[in-house]
């Protein structure tokens, strides 16, 4: 049987990014089974019938994939129904929000659950980024899923950006963010979840890390999804929705006053996940503080699976 590592170290750079988005050989669907097969296994089957008995330990991933779909679910319905009310007017954009929290039905409660839902998806998917980056689960065959995941962070990240504008922001720009947060970005989410986890799929499922001194990683023995993967995973969901419905109750979403476009805040401040941006801007040029560094650090992360290919977490 040919050696894995001496096949990863032969292929070039093109080859291995290639092979990391496309996996396998590519074979051409010439019937109508052909196509019923490939939809099935890129839609459909986003759950193996068995799952290794190990990977359901919750401390492997602590259910953090999963609470992010569960909070995108939650932030597209409740974000429709904030649609119904909220006018993406400069003149009216601030008073929607104030007749949605006082004279709406479970306005305010909406508003609030869509709020603190996204803030704490931007959590969930930092520490789910960093469960992957610890686990060593960005090698071989996981390489090109590591750079979906860094585009839905990034997605998420600029959707909390744009969300943060739409209560007062300009006149020249108030149309362009609202089209952004309620369409385009979704619309990205939408097209990179489902990928990312038919890509887990792929990759015949979570990564089991090993301890130092084990030479191979054992699966043990497998079990069926259905009920043991399933329940917990609704278990989890029930739970989070749960967290984030008292949250909501408790405690509401902030609100400044309206802004006045003669007046700057003094002092300026960033959103909370931006705030490491603002920080440099008091050392840097402002050119490398919200550029170079940035782009230099995405750059970075999206070369660091390709970096070491003859690592591989198969198995």
């Amino acid at each position: 049987m040919p050696d894995q590592g001496a096949i990863l170290k032969k292929r070039t750079l093109f080859q291995r990014v290639r092979h990391s988005i496309f996996p396998g050989q590519l074979q051409p669907v010439k019937d109508r089974e052909g196509y019923r097969r490939f939809f099935n296994t890129l839609i459909l089957h986003f759950r193996p019938r068995t799952v290794p008995e190990r990977t359901l330990e919750l401390t492997l991933t602590w259910g953090l994939g999963g609470m992010a779909v569960v909070l995108v679910l939650m932030l597209m319905g409740t974000g429709v129904l904030l649609k119904f009310v909220y006018e993406p007017l400069p003149e009216k954009a601030y008073e929607s929000i104030l007749y949605l929290q006082r004279d709406v039905l479970f306005g305010s409660l909406i508003r609030n659950i869509h709020h603190w839902s996204g803030k704490l998806l931007l959590i969930i998917v930092f520490l789910h980024f960093l469960r992957v980056f610890f686990t060593g689960a960005f090698h071989p065959p996981r390489q090109f899923n590591w750079i979906i995941g860094l585009g839905l962070f990034c997605t998420v990240l600029f959707s909390n950006f744009t969300g943060y504008l739409l209560p007062w922001d300009g006149l020249a720009t108030l149309s362009n963010f609202y089209a952004i947060h309620t369409a385009i970005l979704p619309g990205i989410i939408i097209l990179l979840m489902p990928f990312h986890f038919w890509r887990v799929r792929k990759a015949r499922g979570l990564v089991i890390p090993r301890a130092p001194e084990d030479e191979v990683t054992t699966r043990g023995k497998s079990v069926n999804t259905i009920p043991n993967l399933i329940i917990r995973e609704v278990v989890v969901a029930l739970v989070l929705m749960a967290f984030i419905l008292v949250l909501s109750t408790l405690f509401n979403a902030p609100l400044e006053g309206k802004a006045n476009p003669g007046l700057s805040p003094n002092p300026t401040k960033a959103p909370w996940y931006f705030s490491g941006i603002q920080e440099m801007l008091m050392h840097f040029h402002p050119f490398f503080s919200l550029f170079i560094i940035p782009v230099l650090i995405l750059i970075a992360l999206i070369s660091l699976p390709y970096i070491d290919d003859e690592s591989s977490t198969a198995g």
